[in-house]
């Protein structure tokens, strides 16, 4: 089954509209500040990052981040065939908790508004998350890995291009790919006031 990330966009039409109404009654019976119309209109739609992928491309970046939650102190190893990944009973347990915006990744349909707060509305419809808080916990997962997150890039095919050979040589190389596109993703979200919307 495939996933697609974009940016909510095209807010002159009824639909956008009520989408952020669906997402602002939320929010506010959350007690949480109102997300505005996007000024996405200000970008051509060709500048946009999205991304369409398996819903198996993001785990293992997922089950990375989960265990540095599990262990703050623990170090990546840097060969693969040293690495054993989080228990399926702790990786559940802190996806219930809700508490990290990568490991619980919407794979249903699910909003990141530019809005802060820390963790996931996991219990509402659609799940509601922090696209700030997304990012902040990226570069923070970004610094344990020694990835250099480098400039916006909203063109995936050029960033592969920039960054594939450094990619190719790293044993932990398709997460650090998906952290890439995700963290621009987020980036995009906060600078056009847009949240991300994930459609499976």
């Amino acid at each position: 089954m495939g996933l697609s990330i974009y940016l909510l966009e095209g807010c002159n039409s009824d639909q956008c509209k009520r989408e952020i109404a669906r997402i602002n009654k939320i929010l506010e019976e959350e007690h949480l500040p109102t997300y505005n119309k996007p000024h996405t209109s200000q970008v051509e739609e060709s500048d946009l990052p999205e991304i369409e992928w398996l819903y198996s491309t993001s785990e293992p970046l997922e089950l990375l981040a989960a265990k540095f939650i599990e262990n703050p102190n623990w170090i990546i190893p840097i060969n693969r065939q040293d690495y054993y990944p989080i228990s399926a009973t702790s990786h559940k347990k802190i996806i219930q908790k809700g508490q990290s915006h990568i490991v619980c990744l919407p794979k249903i349909s699910g909003y990141y508004v530019p809005v802060y707060f820390k963790s996931l509305l996991f219990h509402r419809s659609p799940l509601l998350g922090s696209s700030i808080a997304f990012r902040d916990e990226l570069q923070c997962l970004a610094i344990k890995l020694n990835l250099d997150l480098g400039e916006y890039t909203p063109h995936f095919g050029a960033l592969r291009a920039e960054r594939e050979q450094e990619l190719e040589k790293d044993a932990f190389g398709s997460e650090k790919w998906t952290l890439l596109c995700l963290y621009n993703l987020a980036v995009a979200s906060i600078r056009y006031g847009s949240a991300i919307v994930f459609v499976g």
